[in-house]
Parts: structure tokens; C-alpha cells; sequence
């Protein structure tokens, strides 16, 4: 009977999940599922932001750089509130504006897309004069609906021959013949990274930016966002795929991780150099390695040099390299690491032209030359440098000849040459004026601000000439006239000795 009981006892002990229980456990993981979706969802969006806003910003930065450019070196720059109904008919001319939510370009040849902005419709470009400026526009390109990525930059027209036209607008008409890589040139196609190889789990700097060809025949550095980030906690060949805004194909950066072979190394072969000529001994050669499966071509460290060659003796010299976990095959001499340099005695015969001739404009800027072209002792013709000038700096502010003696030594001699500056006298540039401030009625008194060339006297006339107020231009480029009458102003000039007077700034 007590054993009947006892195993009566065990059997009712044993119990599972009641329904209230099992309904209370379901609730708690529905809603421990609930939040952690809500996370990932969360997670998921925030990436897709931060990517989508990283993008728009990358996307502004080219055409930025490429207005910024052309402008700088502007002689003349308006800003203009309307789309252009037609080219421009002189060839030095040229517009940048918007049209349509496409950042364009017009010269007497038609109108392009401003390289980076290629298949884009979502622009946004605003243009401004900076206040109490004369030759500073304030651009900013951004993307239609927001403001937060508006890239705003300050450029200064450093050539400007007459103050900036306008206050505001959609774009600039400027005109400029010294500006260089002044028409937009699309990409044709990315030129690869070279192949490299690192160590495994070693820091890697993707790079920055690609060589790009461009339709104009020139190869210009792009910037370029990679994807994905190359993993280097594990061996193997990884690849990444660079974008480019602007161009629809990609660049592919390739990286070996881990160790690889070397299969062989190309002679370093001959060079010429002359007497003297800044000479190091090369630190990396040219190798094909390999993988096991794969051969690529990158550069390998050069262990040692036997010989170091210097070039104060003209002589032919040797030195071979040893580059480690490589031997050059005995049986083929020509394999072998071997670096030929020839040191030739190379003078200066002549500088030519002596003396040098250059003509600029009252104000422009100009800067003497580091190298100047010379005639040498074996009838060839090599620009050499850098030149020592005295004195090493021409003042254009003034008009009249000037003068500059260079000297340059080479292969151990020294030659002299002269330069010769003319600075040609023209006006000063157009000033801008502002009344700031009037009172009503017919005796109107106020404030007026003229901005102008540093040191220049601003006259404010009357219709007939007549000289009503006169100050000169600070510093800070402006001149404030406070308290004065202006019933009868109608006119400002800039009026500096050396210089022709300014055109005249209408204030009607």
C-alpha cells in the first residue's frame, strides 16, 4: 500500500504549461520581436540616410571645383538672373548657370553639361556679389528641396579689369583668354589603381582619387567613393568598385592580401644624367609575383645597391640591386639587377631668349619665372632653373619698364639673364556704390559706400561733371561717405596717380 501511494504521489506531481501561461509567454516574445524589428528597421534607415546623404554631398563637390576654377582667372564677370537665350558671340566669352534644375555651360560653341552634373536634374545654384566686395562671388550648388547640402564657397576673380556686374542670379557670364582647362571636358574612361599587396590584418588607405581620361585628350585626377571597404583580416585577392559622379562606369582597385611570390624582377637598365644633376638610387623596381594562381604586375622594395652612384665625375657606372626573396637566374645575364648610369658633361651654351620680354597690364598679377629655356653645349634646347632673381619681385601698380637679373647655376656654372617688365598703363576698375541710407524729401541727405581699388580717390559728381565729395579707398576696399547730401548725386569715378580714371558708376 505505502508503495502504491508513493508512485500515485510522483505521477500527480508532473505538470506542463497552462493556457494562461503559454498565452503570457507568446505576448513577451511578440514584443521582444517587435523592438528588435523596430531596431533593425531603425538601423536600416539610418544607414540608407547617412548613405543617400553622403552621396548628395559628394555629388556637389565637382562642379563646385570646376565653376570655382574657370572663374578665378575671369577679366570681366557678371552675374546674370536669367537663362542665356544664346551663345556668347565673342570666342574668350562664356556662361555657367542653371536651367532646369542642370548646372550648364555655354560658349560660342553651344552649351554642355558641367562635368559631374551628367544625368542630374535636382541642382540647385545661387550666385551672390559678397557684400562690401568688389571682385568676390559667393557660390552655392545644393540639391532641390533641402539646404543642408548646399556646398558655399567664396571665390575671388583675381584678373578682373572692371568691378563685378550684378548683385544675384542663376549664374555668371564672364570673359577670360588665360584661364587654363577653361572648356568642360566629359570622362571617356578611369584608369585602374595599380595592384597592391599588404600583410594580413594591415591598415589599408583606400584611395582618394582616379585617373580619368577626358574628352579633350587630358588625364585629370577625379575624386572616387569605393565599395565595399577591402577586408584585410583574411588572405586572398580583394576587389573594390570606385564610382565616380559624373560617369557611369567604374574603376576596380584590386588588393593582394598576404604574402606573395616573386616571380621576377625587370632590370632597372640605363639612364643619362649630367654632371651634378640630383641623382638618389631608386628605392622600388618593377616585379611580376604571383599567388600560386594569378601573376600581377606592382612595384618590390629594393633590399640594398652594391654601388651608390653619384654624378660629380663624368664616367658610365654600375650597381646591381638585391631585392629580397628574389635570385636572378646565373645562366641569364641579362636578368641580372644591374643599374647603367651615364654622367655626360652638359653645359649651358646660352639662355634664350636674353634678355626676356614680358608686357602685362597696370595691376595684373605677375610672378617672375622659377626655369627659363636655354640653349646647351650639344644643340639641344631644356628649360633649367630654378633661377635666382634680383630683386624677385616686379611691381605692376605702377606703369613704365622694369627690371629683374636671374642667375641659374648649372653643372657647376653660372649664367645670368635679364628680364624686362612692361606694365601698360589702363584704368582703374569700375568702383560700386550703394546709398545705404536717404531721408524723404527734397532734402535728401544719407550715406554712401564706394568699394574700389586700395588707395584710390572716389569723387562723387553731379550730372555735369561737377565734383560733389571726394575720399579715398581704405584698406578694407570701401569708402564711406556719411552725412551728405544726395539730391544731385549721379555719378561715382576712382581718380589714382599712374593710373587712368575709372569708367564712371551710375548711381541712377
Amino acid at each position: 500500500m505505502i508503495v502504491k501511494q508513493t508512485i500515485q504521489d510522483k505521477t500527480n506531481s508532473k505538470s506542463g504549461f497552462t493556457l494562461v501561461e503559454l498565452i503570457v509567454t507568446i505576448a513577451i516574445l511578440s514584443v521582444v520581436l517587435a523592438t528588435i524589428y523596430s531596431l533593425f528597421q531603425f538601423g536600416s534607415r539610418s544607414f540608407s540616410l547617412s548613405r543617400d546623404n553622403a552621396e548628395s554631398q559628394f555629388e556637389v563637390r565637382m562642379p563646385t571645383d570646376f565653376i570655382a576654377k574657370n572663374i578665378r582667372f575671369a577679366d570681366t564677370l557678371e552675374i546674370i538672373t536669367a537663362v542665356p537665350a544664346s551663345n556668347p558671340t565673342n570666342p574668350n566669352e562664356y556662361y555657367v548657370y542653371l536651367d532646369n534644375g542642370q548646372l550648364l555651360y555655354k560658349d560660342n560653341n553651344g552649351t554642355v553639361i558641367i562635368p559631374g552634373t551628367e544625368s542630374r536634374t535636382d541642382f540647385t545654384f545661387a550666385v551672390n556679389r559678397k557684400i562690401n566686395t568688389s571682385n568676390v562671388v559667393t557660390l552655392a550648388i545644393g540639391k532641390t528641396g533641402t539646404n543642408i547640402f548646399d556646398l558655399v564657397t567664396d571665390v575671388t576673380a583675381l584678373n578682373l579689369t572692371q568691378n563685378i556686374a550684378g548683385t544675384s542670379g542663376i549664374g555668371m557670364k564672364f570673359r577670360t583668354d588665360r584661364a587654363e582647362g577653361i572648356t568642360p571636358a566629359n570622362i571617356v574612361s578611369l584608369i585602374d589603381p595599380p595592384l597592391i599587396s599588404i600583410p594580413i590584418s594591415s591598415d589599408l588607405n583606400m584611395p582618394n582619387r582616379v585617373s580619368a581620361v577626358m574628352t579633350n585628350g587630358t588625364i585629370r585626377q577625379v575624386a572616387v567613393r569605393w565599395h565595399p571597404t577591402i577586408d584585410t583580416t583574411t588572405e586572398g585577392l580583394k576587389t573594390s568598385t570606385g564610382r565616380v559622379v559624373g560617369y557611369n562606369g567604374t574603376a576596380t582597385f584590386t588588393v593582394f592580401v598576404g604574402s606573395l611570390d616573386i616571380v621576377y624582377v625587370y632590370p632597372p637598365g640605363e639612364i643619362t644624367l649630367n654632371k651634378n644633376e640630383p641623382f638618389t638610387m631608386p628605392a622600388t623596381l618593377v616585379a611580376d609575383v604571383s599567388d600560386g594562381t594569378n601573376t600581377y604586375t606592382q612595384n618590390v622594395d629594393v633590399a640594398s645597391w652594391d654601388t651608390i652612384i653619384t654624378t660629380d665625375t663624368v664616367d658610365t657606372y654600375t650597381a646591381e640591386a638585391t631585392v629580397t626573396g628574389y635570385e636572378p637566374d646565373p645562366l641569364v645575364p641579362e636578368d641580372a639587377l644591374i643599374l647603367k648610369v651615364t654622367v655626360i658633361d652638359q653645359d649651358i651654351s646660352s639662355i634664350n631668349p636674353n634678355p626676356i620680354y614680358v608686357t602685362v597690364d597696370q595691376g595684373e598679377s605677375f610672378e617672375l619665372p622659377d626655369e627659363v629655356s636655354a640653349l646647351m653645349t650639344d644643340g639641344s634646347f631644356k628649360f633649367v632653373g630654378p633661377v635666382a632673381w634680383n630683386p624677385d619681385t616686379l611691381d605692376t601698380m605702377t606703369t613704365g619698364t622694369k627690371n629683374s637679373t636671374g642667375t641659374v647655376t648649372y653643372s657647376g656654372s653660372t649664367h645670368s639673364v635679364q628680364l624686362t617688365l612692361t606694365v601698360t598703363q589702363i584704368k582703374l576698375p569700375i568702383p560700386s556704390g550703394q546709398i545705404i541710407k536717404t531721408s524723404s524729401g527734397n532734402s535728401s541727405s544719407g550715406e554712401v559706400w564706394v568699394w574700389g581699388t586700395v588707395g584710390s580717390t572716389a569723387r562723387l559728381k553731379n550730372s555735369n561733371g561737377d565734383v560733389l565729395y571726394s575720399g579715398v579707398i581704405g584698406a578694407d576696399g570701401v569708402y564711406k561717405f556719411t552725412s551728405i547730401s544726395t539730391k544731385n548725386l549721379d555719378h561715382a569715378i576712382l581718380q589714382m596717380s599712374g593710373w587712368l580714371d575709372s569708367d564712371p558708376y551710375d548711381f541712377n
